[in-house]
Parts: structure tokens; C-alpha cells; sequence
């Protein structure tokens, strides 16, 4: 498992949050899960994705799971732009 984090927001229905987390550079592959997104980098070669994110009451879960600090930064910037202030809370 890797490092889990909430990203707490305001926002008006699931749909809305599923595209901003499906919008990504390029450089990133974004693959629908049965449970909400993940996400590679075109150097990811293994099973495990480099992060994975899901739209949950309080906003977003999101694991980086070893190279999604980065991910991490574009899902925060594309929220903050569609739906304001995001507080971000280690769960570990």
C-alpha cells in the first residue's frame, strides 16, 4: 500500500470530480478502475500504477503508490480550478 492522502473539497455531484481527475498531461496514462481512476507514467512498466484516485463524500482519495507526487500536484491543480480551496490530509 502506499502513501494514502483525502483530498477534502466542496463539490456538486461525482461526475464533475471524474473529469477533472481523468484530465492529465499526456506524458501520464489514465485508466478507469472499477473503483475511479489510475495513473502511469509512459516509464511504468509493472502492474502496480504510479497512483490511484477515487471520488469519495469528503472529496478525493488518492494512494501514491511510489510515483505520484507529481500526479498528485496536476489532481490538486485541476480541483482547485474547477471546484476552489482542497485540503489535503495524510492518512497514514
Amino acid at each position: 500500500m502506499g502513501m494514502e492522502y483525502k483530498l477534502c473539497f466542496q463539490y456538486p455531484n461525482d461526475a464533475l470530480v471524474n473529469n477533472a481527475l481523468a484530465r492529465m498531461p499526456e506524458r501520464y496514462q489514465v485508466q478507469r478502475s472499477e473503483r475511479g481512476f489510475e495513473f502511469r507514467s509512459a516509464d511504468t512498466t509493472g502492474s502496480i500504477p504510479d497512483a490511484a484516485a477515487h471520488v469519495e463524500k469528503f472529496g478525493v482519495y488518492f494512494c501514491d503508490n511510489g510515483g505520484g507526487r507529481e500526479i498528485m500536484g496536476i489532481v490538486i491543480a485541476n480541483l482547485v480550478s474547477e471546484f476552489g480551496a482542497v485540503t489535503v490530509a495524510d492518512l497514514e
